[in-house]
């Protein structure tokens, strides 16, 4: 009895979710899971993600019920999960915010993880989810993008690398071209996953944060828009005052002039309410 309620209560949110004329990023207010954000007293602020109530060791999820969608869940684990293989490998984390995809990089048989951070916060947030879930295979770095792909720096845990994993962490970059570049120096393979301007979705570029422009890189020019990040200041945004968001075509042709020969296109999503495209590229 109880597995056929639950199997009705599935078709009836699946029904409610598809009713005919309601947009699908307006999602309605009672679908909305009103949960407090984790907290840890060992680290000042509050945390974006619920890192902390993965499950570790010592801990395992409630029993599963009834879930609907919530605003901003995170379907990029699909293309994690269906088209990475990570066993044995050695991988190179870009910007890992709090240590979410990290865990789930050691838990997919990576062989050692180098996660480089910018910030000192998330630094310290992605020390105790190592702490917290045992990632001893997993090693993370204060280290700025920014100034490795500029030659300011070198990698204080260098490679070669097997996979690049760069998750999040490209739409907030002034030069993406040249980031790209620099990845592929470090690795032949990279896993990708970037908002970019799409101009079927136009209304979504609000002209208060977009402006159109193009950047310019050596002899290569590439089209798209400027997006005005919060610095850092803000913990969810970029380092610089601004990032460059390319169009699809000229995303595609930086990674060709980065050197990459293969470009596979794992999907396209609506991710908190702007495009994004995952890609895997060799």
């Amino acid at each position: 009895m109880k597995t056929l309620l639950r199997a009705w209560l599935d078709r009836l949110g699946y029904e409610i979710r598809n009713v005919k004329g309601i947009p699908e990023d307006v999602v309605p207010s009672w679908t909305i899971l009103d949960e407090p954000l984790p907290t840890d007293d060992a680290i000042p602020g509050e945390w974006i993600t619920n890192v902390l109530e993965l499950a570790t060791a010592a801990h395992r999820p409630p029993r599963l019920a009834y879930h609907r969608k919530a605003v901003g869940e995170d379907l990029r684990i699909k293309y994690f999960t269906y088209f990475l293989d990570l066993r044995g490998l050695r991988i190179l984390e870009l910007g890992p915010c709090e240590g979410l995809w990290s865990i789930l990089i050691e838990k997919m048989g990576a062989s050692a993880t180098v996660a480089i951070e910018a910030r000192p916060e998330n630094l310290a947030k992605c020390r105790r989810v190592k702490e917290l879930h045992h990632l001893d295979r997993t090693t993370f770095v204060l280290q700025d993008i920014e100034d490795l792909y500029n030659g300011k720096e070198t990698l204080a845990q260098p490679g070669p690398f097997d996979l690049v994993f760069c998750l999040g962490l490209l739409y907030h970059l002034p030069e993406p071209a040249r980031a790209l570049r620099w990845m592929r120096q470090e690795g032949q393979r990279l896993f990708l996953g970037t908002h970019y301007v799409e101009p079927a979705e136009s209304r979504r570029y609000i002209p208060q944060v977009f402006h159109e422009a193009q950047r310019r890189e050596g002899d290569k020019t590439y089209r798209g828009m400027e997006y005005r990040e919060g610095g850092r200041s803000d913990p969810i945004s970029g380092t610089s005052p601004f990032s460059f968001w390319p169009l699809e075509a000229d995303l595609i042709a930086m990674l060709r002039d980065a050197g990459y020969t293969r470009i596979e296109i794992l999907g396209k999503d609506i991710l908190n309410r702007m495009p994004h495209i995952t890609r895997l590229a060799d």
